[in-house]
């Protein structure tokens, strides 16, 4: 079964954060797509359904018979579920990578309550004001993204407003319907990395900062292409 792999950026970043490894997985002839999730939001449909879509259209070019494995980092765990009711290609498998899981019912904000309670009552009050996130410079990134391709991501982000955090995300009773998989990069994602392992999933970790496709995207592909393997044994 040869299988399109699908990397999906966070929401609030932009596809310049799978570009090694996209480079990676392609030059070992494995068929990859990076989506770009749109930057500029019609507030009159569902944000979630936005990028769902903008994933299934970027998928057009593909045959629909052929399998795609979805991968998520970051904010882009909780759209799995959405990206491949949306798609008329057959799901393998979902791959998150340093990513919340799906919260179907609940907004980000709620999730957060239940994750990390330090970061929503700053945040809240923030994005209460008027505040978009995230605004990160180039000092707040400089410990966790290299140099090289620091300005790449920094130019690709994406602030949102309070909108976007409080949008209940779909819920979908079969979730997840096909086998899953975790790659934790940071103690940010402790809770939902411990829910993955907790659920049985194929799992791997790394000591490392939330963006380490960045810093090793060979070490990182390796991680991904064994976990498909895993999950999508031929």
């Amino acid at each position: 079964m040869e299988l399109n792999i699908v990397l999906v950026h966070s929401p609030i970043v932009g596809p310049s954060t799978w570009a090694p490894v996209s480079r990676e997985l392609r030059g070992r002839e494995i068929r990859t797509i990076v989506p770009t999730l749109p930057s500029i939001i019609d507030m009159s449909t569902p944000i979630w359904a936005q990028h769902a879509q903008a994933v299934a259209q970027r998928l057009e070019s593909i045959p629909n018979y052929q399998p795609i494995v979805l991968v998520g980092h970051s904010g882009a765990g909780p759209l799995l579920p959405a990206i491949g009711a949306s798609s008329p290609h057959p799901v393998a498998a979902y791959v998150f990578v340093d990513a919340s899981l799906p919260h179907g019912g609940r907004s980000q904000l709620e999730e957060m309550e239940a994750n990390s309670p330090v970061l929503l009552s700053s945040l809240s009050s923030y994005l209460e004001a008027g505040g978009l996130y995230p605004e990160w410079t180039d000092k707040d990134l400089s410990e966790i993204v290299p140099e090289g391709v620091r300005q790449g991501v920094l130019a690709d982000i994406r602030p949102m407003g309070l909108p976007f955090f409080e949008e209940t995300m779909p819920y979908y009773p079969n979730w997840p319907e096909i086998p899953c998989g975790y790659i934790k990069f940071s103690q940010a994602y402790t809770i939902p990395a411990e829910k993955a392992r907790k659920y049985g999933w194929e799992y791997d970790e790394f000591d490392a900062g939330h963006f380490h496709m960045l810093v090793d995207p060979e070490a990182v592909t390796n991680s991904l292409i064994n976990l498909i393997g895993l999950l999508c044994p031929q």
